[in-house]
């Protein structure tokens, strides 16, 4: 939006100049419509479309298991179901998703986040469903969390720079970091369910500006259904389904 402008002092009004905000940037397939395949892995984009969307599914696939699919089961067309689960060698793959790509490292991933975003949302909005269970993996450093409650975990973030997690390495993103424009997340340990089509509920995360002198350069949006699956860590029948996710502008 462009807007013209004066500037008054003492009553003498100056030249008039404008000043144009930038663009409300919508979230690239949001309601999570589109969808392929690769052999068995399913990918959350069209064929031959450039990926926004990223999933752990390269890694699950290899012993003929996707933990994110789509399903029917939404609140309107599609909508993507995160379920974690027991995979030989590793223990817990936690059901994903996020905006960015995932590699193989051996028996490990790389997980590299972020997609090319420069806009200045308040929050995103999202209908979810949740269904915990008890952590039955877990990686040494989290021992205590074994036979609690699992945890779904969605974050959103605005950042300076891309941010590259490898699970081989232990590394989980810190929304402290210097890179950390604006920083939102969403936490339950509780089955979630609500009163919109087939039992979803509207969630509103809202985004707190960390850096307000600052033009963002990536957008990251992380769902996981279970919080510590970075770790290994987590329960096995634990379900986040998620569906018509958008950036709200206030």
């Amino acid at each position: 939006t462009t807007y013209s402008y004066r500037v008054s002092v003492d009553g003498v009004a100056g030249a008039e100049k404008t000043f144009t905000t930038v663009a409300a940037t919508p979230l690239e397939n949001g309601g999570l419509e589109n969808w392929s395949q690769d052999g068995i892995q399913w990918n959350p984009w069209a064929a031959d479309a450039t990926p926004f969307w990223g999933t752990g599914n390269k890694g699950s696939s290899i012993i003929g298991a996707n933990i994110t699919t789509p399903v029917d089961e939404s609140v309107s067309g599609k909508a993507a179901l995160l379920a974690s689960r027991y995979v030989v060698l590793k223990g817990l793959a936690a059901g994903n998703l996020f905006t960015g790509d995932f590699e193989l490292k051996g028996m490990n991933g790389r997980i590299t986040m972020g997609r090319d975003f420069s806009s200045f949302p308040s929050g995103l909005r999202l209908y979810l469903k949740y269904q915990t269970s008890k952590i039955t993996q877990a990686d040494d450093a989290h021992q205590n969390l074994m036979g609690q409650n699992d945890m779904c975990h969605i974050y959103f973030a605005l950042t300076t720079e891309k941010v590259v997690i490898d699970t081989s390495l232990g590394d989980s993103f810190d929304q402290n970091a210097s890179c950390v424009v604006a920083y939102g997340d969403f936490i339950s340990s509780e089955n979630v369910s609500g009163n919109e089509k087939n039992n979803y509920k509207q969630i509103d995360i809202d985004l707190t500006y960390k850096r307000t002198n600052v033009t963002p350069k990536y957008i990251i949006i992380v769902c996981s259904a279970s919080r510590y699956g970075d770790f290994f860590t987590g329960g096995e029948s634990s379900k986040l389904w998620i569906d018509e996710m958008e950036l709200v502008y206030e």
